[in-house]
């Protein structure tokens, strides 16, 4: 049996002294053995092996010791998830810098 996620509400909090940028991106990871693996795309989306969705290129800044609210629609993984220890993945551009990081955030669902 699985929940129907429609969307997370997510706060981003840059706790840095630079500011930062993120895209519309995001994964999701369900936890298995004690090891993070993506979620499979929902087979409706998937053309010959190949994943047939794209997310904007667009820049959102998220200042210097600052928050920001934040809306995910995993449409794409399908309706339901079944019970289980799950993260978000989202990366991080830092301003001036070619340096990335990786933000993730847990969640369960019982």
């Amino acid at each position: 049996m699985g929940f129907p996620i429609d969307s997370l509400k997510i706060e981003w909090r840059n706790n840095t002294d630079s500011r930062v940028f993120f895209g519309e991106w995001f994964e999701i990871q369900r936890k298995e053995n004690g090891l993070w693996k993506e979620l499979s795309i929902d087979t409706k989306y998937m053309n010959d092996g190949r994943c047939e969705i794209v997310f904007n290129m667009i820049a959102y800044i998220l200042e210097a010791s600052s928050t920001c609210n934040d809306v995910v629609k995993p449409w794409f993984y399908g309706k339901n998830l079944g019970p289980g220890i799950y993260r978000l993945a989202k990366t991080f551009s830092f301003d001036n810098k070619e340096e990335q990081d990786t933000a993730y955030i847990e969640f369960e669902i019982r």
